[in-house]
């Protein structure tokens, strides 16, 4: 596998919109601590912003995580993955 799956998954899910962690959870199929890990390592390279909404948070991607995600969909394209 050339792509680290799940990772490149969370950055797909958010190419075309902000999501709440429920709806990326259901999208991702990933256990929340899992996902919630992913989403700081995410923050701190500065892919994502992560916006607390009263109860809620949401994620976003930075520009950076939208020229990222161009890349991931291209790379996906080409390996078949």
């Amino acid at each position: 596998m050339f792509l680290m799956k799940q990772r490149t998954n969370i950055i797909l899910a958010l190419e075309k919109e902000e999501k709440n962690i429920y709806k990326l959870l259901r999208e991702t199929g990933m256990s929340a601590p899992h996902l919630l890990r992913n989403l700081e390592i995410f923050k701190k390279k500065g892919l994502v912003n992560i916006e607390k909404v009263g109860r809620e948070k949401r994620i976003s991607l930075t520009e950076k995580g939208k020229r990222l995600a161009v890349y991931l969909k291209a790379i996906k394209e080409i390996t078949g993955e």
